[in-house]
């Protein structure tokens, strides 16, 4: 084997399939490569199976392990159940950075317990683009200073139980209308409106220690207007020298189209690696069609990087600082941590009943119910639809029926096309409950909820997202927000349903 295949890998992240080793991912570890990234596929309903995967791989020699582990609607840990933990929308609204850092602290030992290294989280994006589809209730709000202090606690809290934080998307995703799963999204902004806007929470997080941050695959027109951040060396000094980060950086996935469809995985590679980026995430490449699957997808990523090493195009002093920057992430995780206190299950249920926005008289409910699930798009970067919060009403309504308004669509993390799905019902049915995610987003979901409301002026609005823009929403006079999914946000709604809040 070449140094240069070693060198290669050791700043590579892949994917990979199952829920054990599989025997492409065993030789590539003995060959040097320094991480992998879990995804819901990945992580066993039992603890114990996915800290033994995570024991295997260390063993080997593998660094890093990696999850996008944000709580609420993107969790890797909740795939089989839902999140344990409240989002970062929920947590904004709580404002309470006390509870924010328990969170992330529960979140910390959560992940620990399975042998992992790394979070792919907080999120420091600002939400202020109303029409942004992958960020919105990830985000902790449209409050630049707000959501810098909440990504500072979150980051101590996390970290606090050794695992690494990972501040993303840099410079920032909040103010796009394009998702970046999906396409190229370009920010024409100044310079100064970036410093007090999007930088703000990634100073913050720096400002707190954070170990790692993501770059975002995003055109900052004022900074380059040329590359998307993960490959502009502009953008990367940016975070290097202006905001004084030292930790790793790292690229969100390559196998997005913001990557593959321009200028593809391979030169992107090379790129990141040249502007100055540290461990090139290649992305969920199961599931992305090709025959050679995600053993083909590093294949092409060793390639590219070894023959630009080769050829002088890459210069190997660069790739060697990566790979030192990753085993200096081994060794802090290994070191000692002074823990901060965990928030418990019954906290964070107490904190999701407080960030229930309620809007006019919402009585009481008994007996089997009636739900419309008008949810229309998921989010890519959460894989499926989460259907926490249906599941808990229904368990406290035996006999209740829930009516799909759209097919799902097959819901692999971090992958999906440009088409949503068509309408399955031929008029709305009568229901008590109507569920939706944003609205204002889809045209066609927000005339599906429309009308299911028109059908049944009764009928309660459970939105579960944040607030909307369009006029008939924001005057039905009975609404609940949830500004996020997961376990104790569940059974906060299900007990203002049922009249056993408080």
């Amino acid at each position: 084997m070449s140094e240069l295949r070693r060198l290669a890998l050791s700043v590579l992240m892949p994917g990979f399939e199952g829920r054990t080793a599989p025997d492409w991912l065993k030789e590539a570890i003995d060959d040097g490569l320094g991480s992998v990234c879990y995804f819901g596929h990945n992580v066993s309903p039992e603890a114990v199976a996915t800290r033994s995967l995570s024991d295997d791989l260390h063993s080997r020699g593998l660094r890093v392990i990696a999850v996008d582990e944000e709580g609420g609607t993107v969790s890797r840990l909740g795939t089989h159940h839902g999140s344990a933990h409240l989002g970062a929308a929920t947590l904004g609204v709580v404002d309470d950075l006390a509870a924010t850092s328990a969170v992330a602290s529960a979140i910390g030992q959560d992940v620990r317990a399975l042998g992992i290294d790394l979070d792919f989280a907080p999120v420091a994006d600002v939400d202020n683009n109303p029409r942004n589809p992958v960020i919105g209730i990830r985000s902790f709000g449209s409050d630049p200073r707000r959501v810098g202090e909440q990504v500072a606690a979150y980051v101590r809290g996390l970290q606090s139980q050794g695992v690494a934080g990972c501040a993303k998307h840099f410079p920032g995703h909040g103010d796009t209308a394009v998702d970046s799963h999906l396409g190229l999204p370009r920010i024409d902004h100044d310079r100064a409106r970036l410093q007090h806007v999007e930088l703000l929470p990634f100073r913050a997080a720096v400002d707190a220690g954070v170990r790692a941050v993501m770059t975002a695959h995003i055109v900052f027109a004022a900074v380059d207007p040329d590359q998307p951040a993960t490959t502009s060396p502009a953008a990367l000094s940016l975070l290097r020298e202006e905001l004084g980060f030292t930790g790793l950086i790292v690229t969100d996935a390559l196998d997005m189209r913001a990557i593959r469809d321009g200028m593809g995985m391979g030169e992107g590679c090379v790129r990141a690696l040249s502007a100055g980026a540290d461990v090139i995430a290649l992305g969920n490449a199961v599931f992305n069609g090709g025959a050679d699957g995600p053993e083909g997808v590093l294949r092409e990523a060793v390639s590219a990087v070894t023959t630009a090493l080769r050829n002088g195009r890459l210069d190997p002093a660069r790739v060697q600082t990566a790979a030192a920057r990753i085993a200096r992430m081994q060794d802090w995780v290994t070191g000692p941590h002074d823990r901060l206190p965990a928030a418990t299950a019954q906290d964070e249920r107490r904190w999701a009943a407080s960030a229930l926005t309620v809007r006019g008289e919402v009585p009481p409910l008994a007996g089997p119910l009636r739900i419309l699930d008008a949810r229309r798009a998921r989010n890519i970067a959460a894989g499926a639809l989460n259907d926490v919060l249906v599941d808990e009403v229904v368990r406290r309504h035996p006999g209740s029926t829930v009516v799909r308004a759209f097919a799902r669509q097959k819901s692999p993390e971090g992958h999906g096309d440009d088409s949503a799905p068509d309408a399955v019902l031929p008029v709305a049915p009568d229901a008590d409950l109507v569920l939706t995610g944003t609205l204002g987003v889809d045209p066609v979901q927000d005339e599906t909820v429309r009308a299911a409301l028109v059908a049944d002026p009764e009928a309660i609005l459970v939105c579960a997202a944040g607030d909307d823009r369009l006029t008939w929403a924001t005057r039905w006079p009975r609404v609940v927000r949830t500004h996020g999914h997961s376990i104790p946000t569940a059974a906060a709604l299900a007990d203002l349903l049922d009249g056993t809040a408080g």
